[in-house]
Parts: C-alpha cells; sequence; structure tokens
C-alpha cells in the first residue's frame, strides 16, 4: 500500500469526523434557538431586566472568554493542534453569549422603538 494513499485516506477519514461534529453542534445551537423562541425571548415581551442580564452576561462573561482563548492562541505560538482542537472552545462558548448579548440589544431597542411607535405606554412591547 501506498503512504500517500493511506495519508490521504487518514485525512478523508479525520474531515469527515470533523464536518459530524460541526453538524451536530449546528444542531445544538438550533435547538437553543427554538427554546429561547419558544420562551419569547425573540419577541421582546420579557422584562428589560431579563434583556439587561443577557447584556451583561456577554459583556462580563462572553467576551473575557474569547479573549482570554486569543491570549491562550498567541502563548502556545499558534499550535496548530491545540489552535484547531481546544483553543477554539473558548471562542465557540463565548460567542453564544455574546450573541445572546447582541439578541438582548435589539430587543430592548426594537420594544421600545415599538411602545413609541404605538403610543402604548406602560403596556409590553411586541412586534408586528
Amino acid at each position: 500500500m501506498d503512504v500517500a494513499m493511506t495519508f490521504d485516506a487518514a485525512r478523508g477519514i479525520g474531515i469527515r469526523r470533523r464536518l459530524r461534529c460541526m453538524h451536530a453542534g449546528a444542531q445544538g445551537r438550533q435547538f437553543i434557538g427554538m427554546a429561547l423562541f419558544k420562551y419569547g425571548v425573540f419577541s421582546a415581551t420579557r422584562s428589560p431586566r431579563f434583556y439587561l442580564g443577557f447584556l451583561l452576561v456577554a459583556v462580563l462573561i462572553g467576551i473575557p472568554v474569547i479573549a482570554y482563548g486569543i491570549q491562550r492562541k498567541f502563548e502556545t505560538g499558534w499550535d496548530v493542534g491545540y489552535v484547531f482542537f481546544l483553543a477554539n472552545q473558548y471562542n465557540y462558548w463565548g460567542s453564544l453569549l455574546v450573541a445572546l448579548g447582541w439578541v438582548s440589544a435589539v430587543m430592548l431597542i426594537g420594544g421600545r422603538l415599538t411602545m413609541v411607535h404605538d403610543g402604548c405606554r406602560g403596556k409590553r412591547p411586541r412586534f408586528h
């Protein structure tokens, strides 16, 4: 058996395994999004305090986690094995929190704009 063929076969298995993991991660994020939709997070019906809490989590936890991951990449000299397999975890989990922060910011701004536009003072904001 040729060494080049063996290497190509092993590389193909690694690529397929990585694609399966990426697909599972996308499904997990989709389920999180469906749960948030079910609980009314995307309709701006929650209290401003709820959305401010998500914003605080994004700023106080999400961004520092991503920054720590970047710092670790520089400390390891961008070692390929570490960067592709371990360091990406910091960005993955931190970006989920930051995304929730952005959703919260949009819901806070959108809810306020809807309330002003409808002239419904004191009522819960809603999208049309």
